[in-house]
């Protein structure tokens, strides 16, 4: 794909309200990425999540293959879309859902970068142009001072607990539709809760 492409995406989207805050790009680290992501969440900076997200991110490569004069209002549409279903999201269980770490990155919430996992792993697409793919693990440790900001697993709200956090290159959230990402670099994927490291306020 021409890297005209990804000009084009910045200037539609800064045409269209700031859309994507881009400004973000170089950064390199998947821990850097998560604590990004991390301080966005908490200051609930959208445009920032958008940007760092793979499935927004996944989507705005899909859309730098439609026509160049569709491509701001298919972006606009898109972002609009995740916006809206960043504000319905509700507490769940399935923390890979995407938004179920709207809950948890919560103002007044502690955390430590405990390690970091960087990895060539097996993909789920059988040719082998595309089998294997860049991933990061980061685990953190999080915390909760005051009840009223924790939030709630299996039932119960969370003291303290252990975090998965897994992301994703760019580049392979693109394989098979075009040769270069949007945006280069670590994208966050989901989030998982290591169960057997969970403390309740209730205990």
């Amino acid at each position: 794909m021409k890297k005209s492409i990804g000009v084009l995406l910045g200037v539609c989207i800064a045409v269209t309200a700031g859309y994507f805050a881009y400004q973000i790009v170089n950064i390199e680290g998947s821990d850097k990425v998560v604590q990004t992501y991390i301080k966005a969440m908490k200051e609930r900076d959208f445009g920032t999540l958008a940007t760092i997200n793979h499935r927004p991110q996944k989507q705005a490569n899909i859309i730098a293959r439609a026509p160049k004069n569709e491509q701001e209002g298919l972006l606009k549409k898109m972002y609009e879309g995740y916006r809206q279903s960043f504000e319905a999201m509700q507490p769940s269980n399935n923390t890979t859902v995407t938004w179920a770490e709207k809950f948890y990155f919560v103002p007044g919430m502690d955390y430590q970068i405990i390690r970091v996992e960087e990895e060539r792993s097996p993909g789920s697409t059988p040719s082998s142009d595309y089998r294997y793919r860049s991933v990061a693990s980061v685990i953190i440790t999080v915390s909760y001072p005051t009840l009223d900001i924790s939030p709630e697993y299996n039932g119960r709200k969370i003291r303290a607990a252990t975090l998965q956090i897994n992301l994703v290159q760019s580049r392979d959230v693109v394989k098979g539709m075009q040769g270069k990402p949007v945006r280069e670099g670590w994208l966050f994927k989901w989030f998982m809760v290591d169960g057997g490291s969970v403390v309740y306020w209730d205990s």
